[in-house]
């Protein structure tokens, strides 16, 4: 059965197509044609690229875009994508790894306007602030994410404010897209006025999203998109996040080390991000001309991402300076929060990375700020430092770190029973928490203790922040239909069907006399998909013999 990787949906009102659009998939790739019949205007050359295509990767707490030209007749796998760094926000002075903006709006309403912050801005005080939006994406929430007080938060903010997790979604993909046009119009200048130059978005989606998740992030992103030059009708897709991942590490990896990755082995993608951890394998099937990946194990995701880490970290940081308390204008407490807000953006942008390499056990991983706070136990000593140990910061990380064991090792036990193990080369760490230097030195352990000799590869300079967008990009370029061969089914799919009854199988409560055959019966279900089963061409009727039929009686 073919499973939504990567989807164009025909109706938002509708249930999404299950199948994998190949004919706009293939007829779309570098290397296809598009009509000369180019209107008035602004005229692409002959040599010049005829498509822009852009992916989005929506993240629960930060969000990347990247984009690449696409020229006709070129190798699709070699389109140079390049990422949005958001330099028009933050500035050049400022690193961006991995080209990440925060995935938050903060609303205030003044007599009769209302003003919108969002990603990098400041949010003042007293905002109504909505984070983590995403989760409200997902109506069937059977994990736990929207107990979050985050997500509870959002949620009493979109009824004061009067509007759905939709038009909130959309009110973001908006801001960011206007964002991101600036800078990719800096760099190829004009290129949204070109006439004749087709823009497709890509835009990513947790694996594990029902149908109607992955229906209303749809709905969210047509809304933005509508009027921007963008005919969501044809041009925007969906694809989901860990095979958008393994997309970029893969195509990657075939380019630097060629000899690395061969045909029939075996793939294992860790997406670690905000919010969410999702883990798949791939084998590869072939690779050449262009790489082709059949997914051996379906996805599983689990809510052990990296805000967790925060939320783990804020009861140690309040046992050092107090409980949180909302600012007054009490100098005492705008001190003591603004410590607190310092202390846990430093935990963010170093702690969480650093944390885990050669020397940590022996290091103290202090943070300054300004000005100095009370010492709540001592309220005569000033403190304008707080120092944290190797085993404070380890009570931390490692039962988030536990939780994403669990999602790898259930796929090598996949694999074994697939007989595949054998096959297995390399476990990928992708997304901005496949950054921690902790999570990689954990993993490598529990590889160890396994007995495996399985590499663990993190992606430098960002890569590995980047890889779901970019390989949205790379996706479009080549055509999904071209990489991704076999999937494997996520639903069990049946039809009620009228079955002689089996008083070995089935219950007698449930016998009846059937009205044409008179034989007694039940009403079962046949399973046409199981869980368990791949298919690259999926059948959804049954050929029936003629002897199999039962006519009624002349």
């Amino acid at each position: 059965m073919k499973i939504p990787f990567f989807k164009k949906l025909k109706n938002v009102k509708v249930t999404a197509n299950l199948n994998a659009n190949d004919s706009d998939s293939d007829s779309t790739s570098a290397g296809g044609s598009i009509s000369e019949n180019i209107p008035s205007g602004r005229r692409r050359s002959s040599s010049g690229p005829h498509r822009l295509v852009i992916g989005i990767d929506f993240g629960t707490t930060h969000s990347g875009v990247s984009y690449a030209l696409i020229y006709p007749g070129g190798n699709p796998e070699n389109v140079k994508v390049k990422q949005v760094n958001w330099l028009s926000m933050i500035g050049d002075a400022t690193p961006n790894l991995g080209g990440k903006i925060p995935s938050i709006i903060g609303m205030e309403k003044t007599n009769d306007k209302s003003n919108v912050y969002w990603g990098f801005q400041k949010i003042p005080n007293g905002c109504d602030v909505f984070q983590w939006m995403k989760i409200l994406l997902e109506p069937f929430d059977t994990s736990g994410y929207q107990d979050s007080p985050h997500v509870q938060t959002t949620k009493d903010f979109l009824d004061k404010h009067g509007l759905t997790a939709v038009e909130l979604v959309s009110k973001y993909l908006r801001l960011i897209w206007n964002a991101a046009k600036v800078e990719i119009d800096a760099c190829e200048p004009q290129i949204f006025e070109t006439a004749g130059i087709e823009k497709t978005v890509v835009l990513s989606v947790p694996a594990g999203w029902s149908e109607k998740a992955t229906q209303n992030t749809y709905a969210a992103a047509a809304a933005a998109f509508r009027g921007q030059g963008i005919d969501y009708k044809k041009n925007l897709k969906l694809i989901n996040e860990p095979a958008a991942a393994a997309i970029h590490v893969l195509t990657q990896e075939k380019k630097d080390r060629p000899d690395f990755i061969k045909r029939e082995d075996c793939v294992i993608v860790c997406d670690a991000g905000g919010g969410t951890v999702d883990v798949v394998t791939f084998q590869v099937t072939n690779m050449n001309p262009h790489l082709v990946l059949e997914e051996k194990v379906a996805p599983k995701g689990g809510l052990c991402g990296s805000i967790y880490l925060d939320k783990a970290f804020e009861p140690v940081l309040s046992s050092m300076i107090g409980q949180r308390k909302p600012r007054n204008g009490d100098p005492l407490v705008d001190d003591l929060e603004n410590a607190r807000d310092v202390v846990t953006k430093q935990f963010n942008r170093e702690v969480k990375t650093q944390f885990g390499g050669e020397h940590s056990k022996s290091r103290v991983f202090t943070t300054s700020f300004y000005p100095a706070i009370k010492d709540p136990q001592n309220t005569e000593i000033e403190v304008s430092e707080l120092r944290f140990t190797f085993e404070t910061l380890r009570a931390i990380f490692e039962p988030i770190c536990h939780k994403i064991w669990f999602l790898i090792n259930s796929q090598i036990e996949k694999l074994e029973e697939l007989n595949l193990l054998h096959k297995l080369k390399v476990v990928v760490l992708v997304g901005g928490f496949g950054n921690s230097q902790y999570l990689r030195q954990f993993l490598k352990e529990q590889l160890a203790r396994r007995g495996s000799s399985v590499q663990l590869k993190m992606l430098a300079n960002g890569e590995g922040i980047a890889s779901v967008a970019k390989g949205a990009v790379l996706a479009e370029a080549i055509g999904i239909t071209r990489i991704f061969n076999v999937f494997v089914a996520r639903h069990n799919i049946g039809v009620e069907a009228c079955r002689t009854y089996d008083p070995d199988i089935h219950s007698r409560r449930h016998r009846f006399v059937h009205g044409i055959t008179g034989e007694d019966s039940v009403y079962t279900v046949v399973w046409f998909v199981e869980m368990v089963f791949r298919s690259s061409s999926p059948s959804f009727f049954r050929v029936l013999k003629l002897t199999d039929l039962v006519l009624p009686p002349d």
